[in-house]
């Protein structure tokens, strides 16, 4: 049986608020917001949260019950799923030809197939790959797209964006917070207690901008 300390059960039940919320989501935008207009881009954004759902749980087993490499390749696999939604929710308001769409939607597929079928002895240098190139990288691109909503199509769909793309950029924030030489740095600085609960409360307030930002993107 695992016991937790007090901040421990905490960041726990943060995570498990975060997944809460990611269920919730999922069935809202699948069916109220989806079901209403038919629109892919409410249907992208669902089957976004229901990956990040899915995802954020096999993490929770991972780090706090049981720290076997399997259970950090599915919740990887399902999180670059999930990109691979959120990319073809802006690829719905960005893109026209599907030519420019597929590669958009695909690439993040194709990762997290990898993620799974990479021989285990080449698990941790795909680690390093994904947390110092394949993520940063998305981590710029997603909320530089939503920005380009906002910066090509005025009214409320600029709003819309903007919301969005401040939303994911405090949702990677908290997955920087994460990464090998970031983490050690800063629980240096501001202690582990409060360092341990900065992913998932960033994760939290950034749930509140894009659920506001998708609202207005989905009409």
């Amino acid at each position: 049986m695992v016991i937790l300390g007090t901040i421990e059960s905490i960041v726990f039940g943060l995570w498990f608020v975060v997944v809460g919320y990611y269920w919730l989501l999922f069935g809202y935008y699948l069916l109220f917001r989806y079901f209403e207009n038919k629109s892919l881009f409410n249907l992208a954004v669902a089957l976004f949260f229901l990956s990040l759902a899915i995802g954020r749980g096999f993490y929770v087993v991972f780090d706090f019950y049981v720290s076997d490499v399997l259970w950090w390749r599915l919740g990887t696999f399902f999180q670059w799923i999930g990109l691979s939604c959120i990319s073809a929710a802006i690829a719905v308001k960005l893109f026209t030809k599907r030519i420019i769409q597929y590669p958009f939607i695909l690439i993040p597929i194709v990762i997290a197939c990898a993620i799974l079928l990479v021989p285990y002895r080449y698990v941790d240098t795909l680690r390093l790959y994904l947390i110092y190139v394949f993520a940063p990288i998305y981590a710029i691109i997603i909320p530089a797209f939503f920005f380009l909503i906002a910066w090509r199509i005025a009214g409320r769909i600029r709003t819309g964006g903007l919301l969005c793309g401040t939303g994911f950029l405090l949702l990677y924030a908290g997955r920087v917070l994460h990464a090998t030489l970031i983490e050690p740095w800063l629980e240096s600085i501001i202690g582990w207690n409060i360092f341990a609960l900065l992913p998932p409360s960033l994760v939290i307030i950034a749930l509140f901008f894009i659920v506001s930002g998708s609202q207005i993107l989905g009409k």
